[in-house]
């Protein structure tokens, strides 16, 4: 190892997760390491955000590959994962299948799954997660999945957007407002108005009627009041970045195939 290499290491944070999903990220990497380079795991999701502010407890673990990971050929891309679902398959950790964008599975009581970030790229100096060198999706990464693909679409394409998602929207709010709202300011005019009418369609008791719940909460939030902070921060995004959102979408959709489209650059 160089002294380069050795320094670049030491400057690296590592990302300690909770207990209760220690252990299952130890599991799962161990085994999607089998057709898929550990470096190239980037955990994102909830999972990230409680081990940063522990504002909730998280039960699963999203795990994603830049698309850039899996090769040029799609051939080469397939068979990593197929390589990966095998090797899940065959440690008893079978759950749903998977297809060419994902595997899911089950460890230590916790599921998981891997997708393909089509706006994540590869990048030296990401923290790293645990005691291995699987990487942490950065909060900015985090956000992109959840303002754009659960807010336009919902949790299964019927428009609901999971408490969760909102909560932790409120707690960045709190945190890192700067962060949220240059996210909110890169929306196209289109995308505001999209995610402010589903906001104001949601009913009253809309926590009440999400199955996805979140489990633990620890700051004091109100539930009922969070559609409406959530709509207020949208709308009130930086009017003078329209036109260069306009030119140079941020947001840009679902490809048609389950997963997000091209991203920042």
């Amino acid at each position: 190892m160089s002294a380069g290499t050795a320094q670049w290491e030491l400057s690296l944070m590592r990302l300690i997760l909770p207990s209760n999903l220690s252990e299952a990220f130890d599991s799962a990497v161990g085994l999607l390491s089998a057709g898929l380079p550990e470096q190239h795991l980037v955990l994102s999701g909830g999972s990230v955000l409680q081990a940063i502010w522990g504002h909730r407890t998280s039960t699963d673990l999203d795990f994603f590959l830049p698309a850039t990971a899996l090769g040029k050929h799609m051939g080469l891309r397939h068979d990593r994962m197929r390589i990966a679902a095998r090797s899940v398959e065959g440690g008893g950790h079978w759950v749903e299948g998977f297809d060419a964008d994902g595997v899911q599975g089950r460890v230590a009581g916790v599921r998981f799954s891997v997708g393909v970030a089509h706006w994540m790229h590869l990048e030296f100096g990401r923290d790293t997660v645990e005691e291995t060198r699987a990487q942490a999706a950065t909060i900015e990464e985090v956000f992109i999945g959840k303002i754009h693909g659960r807010f336009r679409f919902g949790r299964r394409g019927d428009g609901r957007v999971p408490i969760r998602d909102l909560y932790d929207m409120t707690v960045c709010m709190r945190e890192s407002p700067k962060l949220l709202h240059d996210h909110f300011s890169q929306l196209r005019p289109d995308q505001v108005r999209i995610y402010a009418k589903r906001l104001h369609d949601m009913p009253p008791n809309w926590h009440e009627l999400d199955e996805d719940r979140i489990i633990g909460p620890t700051y004091d939030v109100d539930l009922h009041s969070i559609p409406q902070t959530v709509a207020h921060a949208v709308v009130q995004r930086d009017a003078s970045l329209i036109p260069v959102a306009e030119k140079t979408p941020v947001f840009d959709g679902d490809d048609g195939d389950g997963t997000m489209g091209g991203g920042p650059s």
